[in-house]
């Protein structure tokens, strides 16, 4: 397999969904791309539609390929016949291959942004957020990333509803966010950059379900450690 030795610093973060695929067949193929994350010249993750690239199975590609911004939208069609081409595959998949046409594709979602979208991808200011697992140190290395990361334990919040619990400024609220999303660690909608909206209006808070497991418990840890400090 080829490999990327040269991959930039801040290499482009690109998006792809998978349409079609049996619900094996798709765990497969974001496990694959998972596998190939350093070795990629793009990063990619996975967000429903609408993505960058759109993975489809044969018979199921849409005719309508056009972006609501007018713009191309790349697709990579997964089937049966053992002829790989551009822009098909043969499953199962051979990494070497997948390698190879995320690559070609990534350069061409990449030419084809408008200028000062080259950054990759945003939080969704609308999108609740809520954190998969607790995020490595050097992302909460500040009292107040500290404090976003276990808001982020409880019940999800927008973009707004975390400036406003945490006091921090948006923008601080938001760059963490970015951060957390390229590292794998949100769950909610990521967007293309230069389709992100403005920041949305708070919406009324539903009822809090009362949350388990390892992230809860290191939650109330800080909480009481807040209060005992207050």
């Amino acid at each position: 397999m080829t490999e990327v030795l040269n991959r930039p610093a801040r290499a482009a973060v690109l998006t792809f969904s998978v349409e079609g695929l049996p619900a094996r067949d798709e765990l497969l193929v974001k496990s694959f791309v998972r596998l190939l994350k350093h070795r990629t010249a793009h990063e990619w993750l996975y967000q429903a539609q609408p993505a960058d690239l759109r993975m489809v199975a044969e018979g199921v590609l849409s005719k309508n390929l056009v972006a609501n911004s007018g713009q191309q939208q790349q697709a990579l069609v997964l089937g049966s016949l053992p002829n790989p081409r551009p822009g098909y595959l043969c499953m199962p998949l051979r990494a070497d291959e997948l390698q190879h046409e995320l690559d070609r594709l990534g350069a061409l979602i990449v030419e084809a942004r408008p200028a000062g979208a080259e950054n990759g991808v945003n939080w969704n200011a609308e999108a609740p957020a809520r954190l998969l697992r607790w995020p490595p140190a050097d992302l909460v290395a500040t009292p107040q990333r500290m404090r976003l990361a276990t808001l982020l334990t409880g019940k999800p919040l927008t973009l707004n509803q975390l400036h406003r619990r945490s006091g921090q400024p948006e923008a601080e609220c938001g760059a963490f966010l970015n951060e957390l999303l390229r590292a794998g660690l949100l769950a909610g909608a990521a967007v293309p950059a230069a389709a992100s909206a403005a920041p949305a209006m708070e919406k009324p808070d539903t009822p809090a379900v009362a949350p388990t497991g390892l992230l809860s418990r290191i939650r109330n840890r800080l909480s009481l450690f807040t209060l005992g400090k207050s």
